[in-house]
């Protein structure tokens, strides 16, 4: 099994749509420890963050992992899942019964990877909006994180200098544009992570 030795473990799925144009989805999974292998399809809970890729459907893995996670508590849940090189994700404020309620009304296509989390509130206040998984600007990279981005202030701000748009109130958000903006140098999710970990 390969092993990440820092705080980050990846998940990316890069499709050539043709030779010209590629599309690229990526899943990042913050997390105490986590393991992946190659032959075998796994489940890996870890402080209300559950990510799984495999031959099943994500979603179900996924809120049947997060289900198993609702006697730690948490003021939001939400989920993304890479569907033909793209990213879907639904997120809600409250319950995961609020969040499967969505689900039934803007249903979440067939996947094989996805992630999902239960968040309680540290910065910004418990809504959809600030719910994660979080979104970079052009959709590519998910994040999903547990604890506390101690100079998220600051690289906010060096975010919006630079054109920016952030959506939520949350910490964890400028680590999705943070990585997009590396993306663009290079496609190794899982090396990049490791070098500015």
């Amino acid at each position: 099994s390969d092993v990440c030795s820092s705080d980050l473990v990846a998940w990316s799925r890069l499709s050539a749509k043709n030779k010209r144009t590629r599309s690229r989805s990526a899943l990042l999974v913050s997390c105490a420890t986590a393991a992946r292998s190659r032959h075998a399809a796994r489940l890996e809970t870890m402080c209300g963050i559950v990510g799984y890729v495999g031959p099943q459907e994500s979603l179900k893995v996924v809120v049947d992992g997060l289900r198993r996670l609702e006697y730690r508590g948490y003021d939001s849940a939400g989920v993304a899942v890479v569907v033909d090189g793209r990213i879907e994700s639904r997120k809600r404020a409250g319950k995961l019964a609020n969040l499967e309620a969505e689900i039934s009304v803007d249903p979440v296509p067939g996947s094989h990877t996805g992630i999902g989390h239960t968040r309680w509130a540290t910065h910004g206040a418990p809504n959809d909006v600030n719910a994660h998984p979080h979104l970079s600007e052009d959709g590519t990279i998910a994040v999903i994180h547990n604890g506390i981005i101690e100079n998220f202030a600051a690289l906010k701000r060096e975010l919006e200098e630079s054109g920016v748009k952030h959506t939520s109130e949350t910490d964890t958000e400028v680590v999705a544009h943070l990585l997009a903006a590396q993306m663009e140098k290079s496609e190794n999710l899982a090396e990049i992570g490791r070098a500015h970990v």
